[in-house]
């Protein structure tokens, strides 16, 4: 109490004042208990924050605010709340508030926890990414981690043999040092009968103590150089004792390399060579804090999670048996339990989570701050918040947690819950950028312990169980320092503006004339309003006060146009009298601003500059004759590109763009380069540009408050003046080069710079303006593409229409695709460089409509608020190219909903350019390589950060690698002097054999037919038939095939010769299933086949058994009705072929294991989704080692690598619901009777016939069989009622006929309604799910007609060509289902030019069950809603993507409409 009345006294005055000012900003702050004068909601903390937080949170929400002394903090308590924060916002809060105990590290400026998430800090994190958590360096250094462990474990057998009691926390906290400090140093620094551990144990717990204590400097930095508490003292102690300690480490191994020793390889040697490349600035300083950082945040933690883990399986024996009983089952021979295995144990992980999750060891995270005022819901967070993420309440609350302080690991067996800061009600190692980075190590550090401690030991307790202390005792970062730097600054305004009040008061009765606007403040005006955003924050203001409006900043009066009407009003009919220009201040420390064209007058001067950009830069003809340089530009980006591939590094794609616009327009002005590819700072111009385009478009309080342009109170002259000095050096450079070699009468380059000496004008503002836009956009476009696979497709097939013979694209011709000028239409539509287009003013008095703008009044055109306006824009906020397919908007000013570049005289000359420039860049990218980004795509971070350009937050980074198809011929023509051969040989030897076989097209050597067939082999196909015939030979590299593409041909083949030509060809992706052997798709219909057939007919398809399961599937159709009346009433769109997919899957699950699993709402569906689509495309793609078996064990394509990992995906899904009900079954609990019961007692009846093998495999087979092909044909059949309004009309009218009292569709009754049926048959005949059939093989030779057809031939049935073929079907590409009325046409194998699910014994037997499943979501769509599509039905796209199965290019998406409410 003395030291509060000390302190009472000498902040009175400060509180007083901040409170006065400051109460207008808290009242938009989150709720939150009151506190005590000076010291605020100190006393509320009690000895464990976390529990105080948790338990105040109850009283005032999830996001509540608190004072601690000065600093005002907001604590976050529930999952919600902390995406929010976490993921949403998660740049704005991602900074630190230094504690004054971490001021004492003399490193703490470049330690990763603590310095802000600047381009340094990410520097740091990918070092650490790179040299410590990456997979292939932890499975490097296993051997060192697996001889610790060893260690302990003979410490331990001799404390077992000596009868001593151990202290497992030490010893798991000597482990993990030494866990930790092999991976870095290759070395032990502790031994395990040390009671200090070398010192490291007294300093870590110093440290995390001191660092987690409430010091009153923190909330009081006033008291900082006292160091009251002696907190900083004792830090600097222990601080001072890692640093000797590490610099003896780094001594010894510089000395060591010096010695020319080999290398240990570990992570200080590759830091250390990182600091000598010195590419980052990564230096000795770096390495230092790194170190400190790791041996205290990678110690300590795992060391407390260990012992607490532990501790909960010593208190539940049968836990601690259980996970006994599974680290068995990965022991190696040797006795060593190994670590990669490990980590993949269900129960011992399920145990380390549920640990995590009660035993926190960072309760409250490492606190945030904000980097920016920031929007939460309803409140708003003002700068330098301090903000708590309170995880421990999150993962202790009931209202997510079933029994949440029991010890339950079986909770995480149950969902897929993880620690990687996706699921914020289990956050342990936090979330968004600031989450810790040594999960992976910690994860495999802690396994690898407890597995250890549990499998090679049984342990006895020194007392009972129940007298285990369960207490903890907490020491984590509470309190930081928060400077109130906007209040000072409106001070300070006060102070020094009073003046201008005054003028505010004289000034009122002109503003009467002018539009309406918001009340601004005194002095300050309307700055408040603005926010880090201003496009955004004006165009909700405009929603209240109209599309034209006043504002005032500062002393300036400024009007924003918000609509198109209006921006025509401003920008065509008042055009000259609106085309001024205010200067900014920064703008001003360009020595010739006064001769720029972006800020002059439009004098003559101005029409001069014009006249000669019009004629040496943008004319059509001067851009044609500069086009091979430009190209030489791209021809050397794609070699970066190519050699960025070999080394799989990951690329900037934003840097990259910048390079390429800069040599784009050096070439065009300078006829030469000024950026390399692989220069971290592009010659120093990407730093001069940012600075420029970032002080140019910050807000200055000079340009508000022109008095105190001399101040530049923001430095922000000073900033740019360097940045322009530099240009204006560079490009005096130039201009003096080429003065020269006029002089010497070297022949003229003919290029813009030539041209613009005759006018004595140098071209400093292309750089500025024609470099940073460019890439922007390019940037953006390529970001949207890559969340958008299918785009990126259509782009790609565009582009290859147009590719030279010398695999150039040619630069004229991409101005002339629709589709990818759409896409870059819409990247300028939805992420605007330059959001407010560059500002305006007015050069007399104007009228506009109903007001007057006096002189000199700003003017601002939101064309972002404009581009993004519901009443222009159709789903505005959605990125959608097919917008500019046929509507003639363009970006040249004419159109003022859309005005990218600006209009009038002020408009962007440069657009004929700019087009060209990023088209070329964005066709590029596409057409020459695949991207894989480093992150998923759902985590791609698409903020942005306001200037004069708006900019992305985070760079696009990611890793090329060359376009499939362009890798697949390349590395063809590298296999041709392989195999030439081999092709001659046996081309010799075959010659009498294929005189016989049908005829075909002539192919290549050694590739054969490839390139006959194209991106959609099934349409290559049919039209190749037509010239060769019905029965076709096709030579696919070293595979003869032979293709049937008529009704007499498919059943010479399918009936006539079926069990010939029934085997098949194993495409070498499905040799990554591991039990492919036992997949009934792919063995030989042997005794094998013939008994899984028989279990799949007995419990699957049969006729009593799916009447038997009927209620389930039945319950699954009422979720999804659920679902969409939800959807319908929120008025979102649904992905019907997504919901579809989820539905069939439930179907499919209910049939076979009596649950879902799977819900609607699920973006990825369980994983599913991924799961299915990656086999669907990489088993139906084209593989080089399929047609060059000689090249399997290569892989070259990747191909086996990505199906494996969605296989073994499969393999421990189905192998964790069979392990599920075997234990049921052990119960004693009633049986579910579904067909994983059956298949179940079948193996034990069959047990050398059917196994658990069979079984696995067959639940792989069926959820991929029947998932993806129900929800394909689903979606198909929606998208034709769709688009034919009577046919809907009229299955609903049918469907209502057999709706029961309960409102419910039977199943039953349904399969007996003749015209749904018709939809659903006409659905596959025009979009077959499988267009070529799963590819024969004939098992001996064969005659077929005249031909014969030697053994092993693969064979093609063309089903998709016979479905189309005028001569078996009239109109045969119009949906038209009454032509399945006429006739008992059926899909069961038996009329040949009708064969969706294939004939004779290879055809698919999941025909009762499909024909069940679709028709009943069909019906169910159609009879209980309408469906509102998002554009025209003639907009719809009906293009398909060619893999094993037809998909459609573009999901069908709708909104549903409640039929009694249409």
């Amino acid at each position: 109490m003395e030291l509060l009345f000390l302190l009472l006294s000498s902040f009175l005055f400060i509180l007083f004042l901040l409170h006065a000012l400051d109460r207008h900003r808290r009242r938009r702050l989150p709720p939150g208990p009151s506190g005590l004068p000076i010291i605020g909601n100190l006393l509320d903390l009690g000895p464990n924050p976390h529990e105080s937080l948790a338990k105040l949170s109850q009283k005032h929400g999830p996001l509540m605010t608190i004072r601690l002394g000065s600093i005002t903090t907001v604590v976050v308590s529930s999952p919600e709340a902390a995406r929010e924060i976490l993921q949403r916002n998660d740049e704005a809060c991602s900074g630190r508030v230094v504690p004054d105990a971490v001021t004492a590290l003399e490193h703490h400026d470049v330690a990763v926890l603590w310095i802000s998430a600047n381009e340094e800090w990410r520097t740091i994190r990918k070092a650490l990414n790179t040299y410590l958590t990456h997979q292939h360096k932890l499975d490097t250094l296993c051997g060192l981690r697996q001889s610790v462990v060893d260690e302990m474990l003979e410490f331990l057998r001799e404390s077992g043999r000596k009868k001593e009691v151990v202290d497992v926390g030490k010893l798991a906290f000597a482990v993990a040092l030494n866990q930790m400090s092999n991976t870095i140093l290759s070395q032990n620094v502790t031994r395990y009968d040390s009671d200090d551990i070398g010192g490291f144990k007294e300093a870590v717990r110093t440290l995390m103590v001191v660092d987690g204590k409430f010091n009153i400097a923190d909330i009081f930095p006033v008291l900082k150089p006292l160091d009251p508490q002696n907190i900083r003292r004792q830090a600097k102690a222990a601080y001072g004792w890692f640093d000797k300690v590490i610099d003896g480490f780094i001594n010894e191994r510089l000395k060591h390399r010096e010695s020319k020793l080999p290398r240990f390889g570990d992570m200080l040697d590759s830091m250390l060579d990182c600091s000598e490349d010195k590419e980052d600035g990564f230096n000795r300083r770096h390495i230092k804090a790194l170190l400190v950082d790791l041996f205290l945040a990678g110690t300590e933690t795992s060391a407390n999670s260990t012992e607490w883990a532990m501790t909960e399986l010593l208190l539940n024996p049968h836990m601690f048996s259980r996970v006994r009983q599974e680290v068995s089952t990965i022991v190696g021979k040797d006795g060593n339990i190994e670590e990669a295995k490990v980590i993949n144990l269900p129960y011992l992980q399920a145990v380390i989570k549920e640990t995590m999750r009660l035993h926190f060891s960072v309760p409250l995270l490492v606190p945030h701050k904000t980097e920016t005022d920031v929007k939460i819901g309803e409140y708003v967070l003002p700068k330098n918040t301090q903000i708590m993420v309170n995880a421990w309440a999150m993962a202790r609350d009931p209202r997510y947690w079933e029994n949440p302080l029991t010890f339950m690991p079986e909770r995480f067996l149950e969902n897929k819950i993880d620690y990687r800061g996706q699921h914020f009600e289990f956050i342990p190692f936090g979330s968004g950028r600031r989450m810790c980075p040594g999960i992976a190590l910690a994860r495999r550090v802690v396994s690898l312990m407890v597995a250890s401690f549990v499998y090679h030991f049984d342990w006895k307790l020194p007392h009972a169980n129940e007298e285990i202390d369960m207490n903890c005792i907490f020491g984590i970062t509470l309190l930081r320092a928060t400077p109130l730097e906007t209040m000072e600054l409106l001070v300070l305004l006060l102070a020094s503006l009073a003046f201008f009040f005054f003028l505010h008061a004289l000034g009122l009765y002109r503003k009467r004339g002018m539009p309406p606007g918001p009340a601004g403040l005194p002095i300050i005006g309307n700055l408040l309003h603005i926010g880090s955003k201003p496009h955004e924050s004006l165009a909700k203001l405009s929603q209240k006060y109209g599309p034209l409006m006043t504002i005032r900043l500062g002393s300036i009066t400024t009007v924003v146009a918000s609509t198109p009407d209006v921006a025509r009003e401003v920008l065509q009919l008042n055009d000259e009298a609106c085309s001024g220009r205010n200067i900014p201040d920064a703008v001003t420390a360009l020595e010739n601003h006064d001769a720029a064209v972006l800020w002059i007058s439009t004098n003559e001067e101005w029409r001069t500059i014009r006249r000669a950009l019009n004629t040496y830069l943008t004319h059509q003809h001067k851009l044609d004759t500069l086009r091979d340089l430009r190209q030489n530009v791209v021809d050397g980006m794609l070699e970066f590109l190519r050699e960025s591939e070999k080394k799989k590094m990951a690329v900037d794609i934003g840097k990259l763009a910048f390079a390429v616009a800069l040599n784009q327009i050096s070439n065009t002005c300078l006829s030469k380069d000024l950026a390399s590819y692989d220069s971290d700072d592009i010659g120093g111009f990407k730093n001069a540009v940012k600075t420029l385009m970032e002080v140019d478009g910050k807000f200055n309080v000079a340009d508000i408050f022109p008095v105190l342009k001399p101040l530049d109170p923001q430095n922000i002259r000073r900033q740019a003046k360097a940045a322009y000095a530099w240009l204006d050096e560079v490009t005096d450079g130039f201009i003096s080069e080429r003065i020269r070699d006029r002089e010497s009468q070297v022949p003229r380059f003919g290029d813009m710079l030539d041209s613009l000496l005759d006018y004595s004008e140098d071209d400093e503002d292309l750089f500025i303006a024609g470099t940073e836009t460019s890439s922007n956009s390019t940037e953006w476009t390529m970001t949207e593409l890559l969340l958008n696979p299918d785009m990126f497709s259509r782009v790609r097939e565009e582009v290859y229409a147009i590719v030279g013979d010398n695999g150039e694209i040619q630069e004229a011709k991409l101005l002339d695709l629709p589709y990818l000028q759409a896409c870059i239409k819409e990247t300028m539509r939805l992420h605007l460089s330059v959001p407010l287009l560059v500002p305006h003013k007015t050069e007399t008095e104007v009228k506009l409509g109903e007001y007057t703008l006096p002189k000199n009044t700003s003017i601002i055109v939101n064309a972002w608020g404009m581009a993004r306006d519901p009443r222009y824009w159709e789903n505005p906020l959605m990125f959608k190219p097919e917008r500019f397919l046929g509507n003639g908007l363009d970006f040249k000013g004419q159109h003022f909903e859309f005005i990218p570049f600006g209009s009038g005289r002020r408009m962007c000359p440069g657009i004929p350019l700019a087009v060209r420039v990023v088209s070329l860049m964005v066709a590029s990218f596409v057409y020459h390589f695949d991207w894989k980004l480093p992150h998923a795509k759902e985590d791609m971070d698409m903020n942005v950060i306001f200037g004069l350009a708006l900019l992305r937050a985070t760079p696009l980074v990611a890793t090329p690698t060359l376009n499939k198809e362009k890798k697949a011929m390349e590395f063809l023509f590298l296999v041709l002097s392989t195999v030439i051969f081999f092709f001659l040989l046996f081309q010799g030897l075959d010659l009498h054999r294929k005189r016989r076989m049908p005829p075909g097209p002539a192919g290549l050597p050694i590739i054969g037919n490839l390139l006959d067939l194209g991106p959609k082999p099934h349409e290559s196909l049919a039209k190749l038939s037509k010239k060769h015939g019905p029965l076709m030979t096709i030579r696919l590299g070293s595979i003869t095939s032979v293709v049937a593409s008529t009704p007499d041909a498919a059943r010479e083949i399918l009936q006539r010769n079926d069990e010939a030509c029934s085997g098949r060809l194993i495409p070498d992706a499905v040799t990554a299933l591991d039990n492919h052997d036992a997949a009934v798709l792919w063995i030989p219909p042997n005794e094998e086949w013939r008994t899984i057939r028989k279990a799949l007919n007995t419990y699957l398809t049969h006729q009593h058994k799916l009447d038997t399961l009927r209620d389930l599937r039945q319950n699954v159709v009422e979720g999804m009705l659920d679902f969409l009346r939800d959807s319908s009433r929120k008025n979102e769109a649904v992905d019907i072929g997504k919901l579809a997919f989820a539905v069939a899957l439930n179907q499919m699950s209910n049939t076979c294991l009596s649950q879902n699993v799977t819900s609607y709402d699920s973006d990825d569906i369980g994983g599913f989704k991924t799961a299915v689509k990656t086999l669907m495309e990489v088993d139906g793609k084209f593989n080089i080692a399929d047609i060059f078996p000689v090249l399997k064990p290569l892989d070259p394509q990747n191909i086996r690598r990505q199906a494996k990992a969605a296989y073994d995906w499969f393999d421990t899904v189905t192998e964790g619901f069979i392990k599920e009900r075997l234990e049921h079954r052990e119960s004693k609990l009633p049986r579910f009777g579904d067909m994983l019961d059956s298949l179940l007692d079948y193996s034990e009846e069959n047990e050398t016939e059917f196994n658990l093998i069979h079984i696995k495999t067959l639940l792989v087979d069926l959820f991929l069989a029947g998932t993806e092909t129900s929800s394909n044909t689903t979606e198909w059949a929606m998208t034709e009622l769709l688009l034919n309004p009577d046919m809907f009309s009229r299955v609903r009218q049918e469907v209502s006929t057999i709706v029961g009292k309960d409102g419910k569709i039977e199943e039953a009754k349904i399969l007996n309604l003749p015209y749904l049926h018709a939809v659903i048959k006409e659905t596959m005949r025009l979009h077959l799910s499988v267009p070529l059939l799963v590819p024969h093989k004939t098992e001996t030779k064969v005659k077929l007609g005249e031909y014969i057809v030697p053994k092993n031939t693969q064979i093609l049935v063309n089903a998709w060509a016979i479905a189309r073929d005028p001569r078996y079907w009239e109109n045969p590409t119009t949906f038209k289902p009454e032509r399945f009325l006429k006739d008992e046409l059926d899909y069961k194998g038996q009329h040949f030019k009708y064969l969706p699910f294939g004939s004779g014994r290879r055809m698919c037997p999941g025909i009762p069950l499909a024909h069940r499943v679709v028709s009943l979501m069909v019906a169910s769509f159609v009879y209980h809603f309408d469906w509102k599509l998002p554009h025209a039905r003639e907009e719809m796209d009906m293009n398909d993507i060619f893999g094993l199965t037809l998909l459609r290019a573009t999901p069908l998406v709708a909104t549903p409409i409640p039929m009694n409410t249409s």
